[in-house]
C-alpha cells in the first residue's frame, strides 16, 4: 500500500513538472523577441529616453531645492515666524 502512495506522489509530482514546464516554454515563446525593431519605435524610444534624462536633471534641481530648504529651516537660532517690520 505504501509503494501506491509513493507512486502516486511521483506521478502527481511529474504531471505538475511538466505542466510548469510547458507553462515556462509558452510565456518564453511569447516575449520571444519578433524580429528587428522598427525605425518609428526606436525613434519613439530615443524620444522618450531624452525626456527621462531631462526629468532626471529637473529632479536633481529640485532634491538641491529642497536640501537647501530644510537646512535653512533647520538652521540654529532662527525663528519659525518673520520678524515685524518696524
Amino acid at each position: 500500500m505504501k509503494l501506491f502512495w509513493v507512486m502516486l506522489a511521483l506521478a502527481m509530482a511529474g504531471g505538475i513538472g511538466f505542466t510548469l514546464f510547458a507553462v515556462g516554454a509558452a510565456i518564453a515563446k511569447r516575449i520571444e523577441p519578433k524580429g528587428p525593431v522598427p525605425d518609428d519605435d526606436l525613434e519613439l524610444l530615443r524620444d522618450q529616453a531624452d525626456e527621462v534624462d531631462a526629468l532626471r536633471e529637473r529632479v536633481t534641481e529640485l532634491e538641491n531645492r529642497l536640501d537647501f530648504a530644510e537646512r535653512l529651516l533647520a538652521a540654529p537660532g532662527k525663528s519659525d515666524t518673520p520678524s515685524e517690520v518696524a
